[in-house]
């Protein structure tokens, strides 16, 4: 029960993240084209932040997965 609800969360919250992680990665390159690095790199680092995030979650999700059986 615990891998399933997990796996339901972890779709859930891609279609949260995902949107923003666009939208992160737009207003990069808009601040790239304006030449703001300081921002530019502000939100390299929230884009990054974002994928380890996500990444971390879906190793979790699919080592409770494999506990579970």
């Amino acid at each position: 029960f615990l891998a399933l609800m997990a796996k339901w969360l972890l779709t859930l919250s891609s279609y949260v993240v995902a949107p923003l992680m666009l939208y992160i990665f737009g207003c990069g390159i808009y601040t790239a084209y304006r030449q703001t690095w300081d921002q530019f790199f502000i939100l390299l680092v929230a884009e990054f932040i974002c994928f380890v995030l996500f990444f971390g979650v879906t190793a979790i999700t699919e080592s409770i997965g494999r506990f579970s059986e």
